[in-house]
């Protein structure tokens, strides 16, 4: 009789995911939200400055291109200033809080831009694009098959010779973290839970699969307890080419220096320019 692993293992496995998603989560996600309108972290959307700069960059590649697709969008920082600049633009996320955000942003400032709540992984993407974007290493956080659905995806939305452009981790992601485990009660409100709750945190790294699992547990009283597992997955510039070129895509060129000092993750990034081939 085949064991059943237990709900919650007592460390953290390669490619698992937890019960609950920091996107979808009914607080979680509203505190999300909130680091991403941060102005002064990078905690969750880049500080402006550098979104700035990242936009100058994404308009300069896409010229001649009327209609992108901005996947996980998050409240529409980056949407919003490339409608600015003229672009037709879709945004798409799963966390509805800032899809939310990000449609009464869009109606204030009078910009045409369409958003829908959704998982880029498997609900609807409805029409085609010259360009389609993936900013601050959401790529990364795929798992391997998730990558390869993600690419087919995208691929199958972009016209003919569309551009897919992107950022990633490098190696040098591991010289900014380290492993570790640890219990830690939150007295009150907390960006994890509503209420006073305890919190296991646990970072392990998994050279193997060039990945860095983020995990945490919360036991709030009288709640479910929830899992949160998150990953960041790092690449050379070969692995990234060799794997968009299984799935239909040729690198143009690369870039490292957009993002400088970084407060919150690595300064090792790479931009990526594809081509649907």
């Amino acid at each position: 009789m085949r064991k059943e692993e237990p709900l919650f293992p007592n460390t953290l496995v390669y490619s698992r995911r937890g019960n609950a998603n920091i996107w979808t989560d009914p607080h979680v996600s509203k505190a999300m939200l909130s680091a991403h309108l941060d102005p002064d972290s990078d905690g969750a959307s880049r500080k402006p400055h550098i979104i700035n700069k990242t936009i100058d960059w994404v308009a300069e590649q896409c010229k001649g291109a009327k209609r992108i697709l901005d996947l996980g969008c998050g409240p529409g920082l980056y949407a919003t200033r490339l409608a600015a600049k003229g672009f037709s633009v879709t945004g798409m996320d799963i966390n509805p809080v800032s899809i939310e955000y990000a449609k009464k942003s869009a109606r204030e400032s009078d910009h045409q831009i369409h958003y829908e709540c959704g998982d880029y992984l498997s609900d609807p993407i409805e029409g085609m694009y010259d360009a389609a974007i993936c900013i601050y290493c959401d790529f990364g956080a795929l798992l391997p098959r998730e990558q390869m659905t993600f690419l087919s995806r995208v691929h199958e939305h972009l016209v003919k010779d569309g551009l897919f452009l992107f950022d990633i981790f490098g190696p040098r992601l591991s010289d900014s973290k380290c492993e570790s485990r640890d219990w830690n009660y939150v007295s009150g409100n907390g960006f994890w839970a509503r209420s006073s709750h305890f919190l296991l945190d646990e970072s392990k790294h998994f050279p193997n699969q060039r990945a860095w699992g983020m995990r945490t547990l919360v036991l709030e009283d009288r709640q479910d307890p929830k899992e949160f597992i998150t990953w960041d997955h790092y690449f050379t510039e070969s692995e990234i080419e060799s794997l968009l070129a299984t799935n239909g895509f040729d690198i143009s060129s690369t870039q490292s220096d957009i993002v400088g000092t970084n407060d919150f993750a690595s300064d090792d990034v790479l931009f990526v320019i594809s081509r649907k081939r």
